[in-house]
Parts: structure tokens; sequence; C-alpha cells
């Protein structure tokens, strides 16, 4: 099934592979361990989250929080989307 959410989602990675970067997209619903894993395993510069509805916020807070608790402090953590904004993500401490 698809979900319309994704829709955000999925032009941002189109965008940027187009650019030339490489994106490992790890879908809808994913769980913070699974996004840290993927950052830790990886060594990926960038992880990117959207947050389409206010719901989302908590998720994006559970995973930034467990970046920092893990001590990874390499990646730079982007949030976007409709939910999404400067002062939402300077309040979950993303870096932009």
């Amino acid at each position: 099934m698809f979900d319309i959410h994704e829709i955000g989602k999925d032009l941002v990675r189109i965008m940027m592979e187009t650019n030339g970067l490489k994106v490992l997209d790890q879908g809808a619903n994913v769980p913070s361990e699974q996004f840290v894993e993927a950052c830790n395993s990886t060594g990926a510069p960038i992880l990117a989250l959207s947050v389409f509805i206010t719901s989302a916020r908590k998720q994006l807070v559970n995973t930034v929080n467990l970046l920092i608790e893990r001590g990874i402090d390499s990646v730079s953590v982007l949030a976007g989307g409709a939910a999404a904004n400067h002062q939402v993500a300077s309040s979950v401490k993303a870096d932009g």
C-alpha cells in the first residue's frame, strides 16, 4: 500500500540522487534505532528526516536524542516537511 505522506520524501530523494548524492532511503515509519544503526554502519554524513505531521516531531526528538546518547556527532540532522521549520529543528537540536 502506498502512503501519500511518502511523496515529499521520495521527491527529496530523487532530487538528491539526480545531483549525485548517494541516498539510503530507510522508508516510512522507521524506528529511531534503525536510523541510528544506518548512520553508524554507513558513516553517512547527513540524516534527513521528514516531519510531515506534527505527531512525527516526537520521533524526530527521539532520533536526535538517540544519536546524542550513542555519541554519533559526525552526522548532521536535517528536518523537513510540512510540520518542520527552523524553530522545530532548533528545538530538537537538529542541524537544519
